[in-house]
């Protein structure tokens, strides 16, 4: 489901050109403190885990 993005919080913090997965990984991280528009891809979540990261939670629109 899809809700309301943060776009003040975007506009300041854009995903990396070409980012590695750790950079991907801090990025979606931060990005579920600040906005809920969308929820970590689960190919990334996937690979969260095998690293040892906490999945964030989303906060609430």
């Amino acid at each position: 489901m899809m809700t309301a993005m943060n776009k003040d919080w975007h506009r300041v913090h854009p995903m990396p050109q070409n980012p590695t997965t750790r950079q991907q990984i801090v990025w979606h991280i931060e990005h579920a403190r600040f906005c809920a528009c969308k929820e970590i891809p689960a190919e990334l979540r996937a690979e969260m885990l095998k690293r040892g990261y906490e999945i964030p939670e989303r906060i609430e629109d």
